[in-house]
């Protein structure tokens, strides 16, 4: 049985690696049971873009930034996405805060 700390990483090593496809299995798996974990959802949607499903990646990431708005790692991931898929809104205020943050 992996811990939180072993499983984050073992997320993370999946993702260098170009696994999205593990990465993606793994977060969802802990995600059955912790549902709220900031940290997993947050690589989930890390997968999910390597693997080019931008709009879930979108609703996870805008979930997460209003979980925590002075998360600056979301706002960077987020606007990008949001540019992608014509959210302006999202986008400028994605923008905004990561200048300002």
């Amino acid at each position: 049985m992996l811990n939180r700390t072993q499983l984050i990483r073992l997320i993370e090593a999946s993702l260098h690696a170009r696994r999205s496809d593990y990465a993606r299995k793994l977060s969802r798996a802990w995600l059955q049971v912790w549902p709220q974990d900031f940290t997993v959802n947050l690589l989930l949607a890390k997968s999910l873009i390597s693997e080019s499903n931008e709009h879930e990646a979108f609703t996870i990431l805008k979930h997460l930034a209003v979980v925590d708005p002075e998360q600056v790692s979301v706002h960077e991931i987020l606007a990008p996405i949001a540019r992608s898929i014509g959210e302006n809104e999202v986008l400028a205020l994605s923008e905004g805060l990561t200048r300002m943050l």
